[in-house]
């Protein structure tokens, strides 16, 4: 895999959040990333998340199967969401949010194959 792509991810308090994503191999998108052998992790983080805890909103991605179709979907509840409130409005630096691979044989982690921002923007409407 090459550098990381960027995908930035806007949801609204309570709404839910369902995102795919497909991986490849090469730059040209033609050959699938086979999961076989690897977890997933993805986590939403913001510069507070170093010094204050419970910073840190883990979205609980999933690789779909079989693995050999490189699909991993990150999916939410509104009530999952809605219990991310410190990201709520965040003034100054934006969270970010990433996804790596581990291989489990080797322990090995790749640099993040996605990575972005998150953004939770407020309702005003009850």
């Amino acid at each position: 895999m090459a550098s990381p792509g960027k995908y930035d991810i806007t949801v609204y308090q309570r709404t839910s959040i369902a995102e795919t994503f497909n991986l490849f191999s090469d730059a040209a998108k033609t050959v699938i990333f086979d999961l076989t052998g690897y977890t997933v992790k993805a986590y939403v983080v913001d510069d507070n998340s170093l010094t204050i805890p419970g910073r840190v909103f883990n979205l609980n991605p999933q690789m779909t199967s079989p693995l050999t179709l490189g699909e991993i979907t990150i999916a939410k509840t509104a009530a999952e969401v809605i219990a991310a409130t410190f990201m709520v409005g965040v003034t100054g630096p934006v969270p970010k949010w990433d996804l790596i691979l581990t291989h489990t044989a080797t322990g090995v982690i790749l640099p993040p194959v996605l990575q972005g921002s998150f953004i939770i923007k407020e309702v005003y409407t009850p």
